[in-house]
């Protein structure tokens, strides 16, 4: 039976990231047995090095901005959250979707520009190099605020690299507010759009990759203005996996939705929507599993909202390799 790849890549969303803070501080909530024993079984793995957590930008605007309290408070929480990346020697982090959905588009881009002069950037990297995506894309789009590093995790911890990487979203949370209202608008734009047809057409993503990413305005900033266009519509979204599983679950999203009842709130959830593409098990909370599930049936195998059966299945995956 062919093998699998260790560490396994699993993103885990705050909710069970507190859970594993509290059995790190040692004040585990009363729960069932078996639900505390998978806790403590995956917090294992992450210290043995089968697991391999990916870290996602967005989680520290979220740790920061819940957190009402002084500023020792936010502080706190941070380092509680870095007490769980520390366990781990091998953590990675996922870029952001809507500069994942361009990078994507980008590498295609490079077979029909060969000269192309704009940098290759990992969507999955390790976290040593966390400041580089923040760093080259906001030379990519101009609407990314620069990043000033002052440390780098060569000679800084977790908890350090966290309040930087806070300090810099905090500062930028405006933009952040702005990108949610956007959601909702295009949202509602892309409702006109589809009508009632059953699927997303191509003109359909097009459309949102030259409008919503303004890939055209960016190739065009890269001195591929007249061909851009052109460029972009030769484009196989097949070699984009991210961009391929967006239109399957944004569609989804959109076919429950009606004008005027889509929530800002909706935004945030659905900025995890490329994750699964780069990952080996998603935990996240039960309406985006089952939205992901609904939208492919092979997501069953790498999308949960509980962590027994994460554990559960790891070990079958563990096994086989055994």
């Amino acid at each position: 039976m062919a093998g699998i790849i260790r560490p396994q890549r699993v993103y885990v969303d705050t909710n069970h990231l507190i859970r594993l803070r509290e059995l790190i501080q040692n004040r585990p909530r009363p729960c069932a047995g078996s639900e505390q024993d998978a806790y403590s079984v995956f917090l294992d793995w992450i210290r043995n090095g089968d697991v391999s957590l990916v870290f996602y930008r967005p989680m520290v605007l979220e740790w920061a901005e819940n957190q009402q309290g002084t500023r020792s408070d936010v502080d706190s929480d941070l380092v509680g959250f870095a007490s769980i990346f520390e366990q781990s020697n091998n953590v990675v982090e996922i870029e952001m979707d809507n500069l994942t959905y361009k990078i994507e588009i980008l590498d295609a881009c490079r077979q029909f520009i060969p000269s192309l002069k704009i940098s290759r950037v990992p969507i999955v990297r390790p976290f040593t190099d966390w400041w580089r995506g923040l760093d080259a894309l906001s030379g990519l789009d101009p609407a990314i605020p620069r990043f000033q590093r002052t440390t780098s995790m060569s000679s800084s911890s977790y908890r350090v690299c966290f309040r930087e990487i806070a300090s810099h979203m905090v500062k930028n949370a405006e933009r952040a507010r702005e990108r949610t209202c956007g959601f909702r608008e295009s949202a509602e734009e892309m409702l006109f759009r589809i009508g009632n047809r059953e699927r997303f057409s191509n003109v359909d993503i097009r459309w949102w990759v030259e409008n919503q990413l303004d890939m055209a305005k960016i190739l065009g900033n890269a001195g591929h203005g007249n061909e851009a266009k052109e460029v972009l519509a030769k484009v196989d979204f097949a070699d984009c996996p991210a961009v391929l599983l967006w239109t399957r679950v944004y569609w989804h999203y959109l076919r429950s939705k009606t004008v005027g009842k889509i929530c800002d709130n909706d935004a945030d959830d659905y900025s995890q929507v490329h994750i699964p593409a780069y990952v080996d098990v998603m935990l996240t909370e039960k309406s985006l599993r089952a939205k992901f599930h609904q939208a492919d049936s092979r997501l069953l195998r790498k999308v949960f909202s509980n962590m027994e059966t994460v554990v559960e299945h790891l070990r079958m995956m563990f096994l086989e390799t055994a």
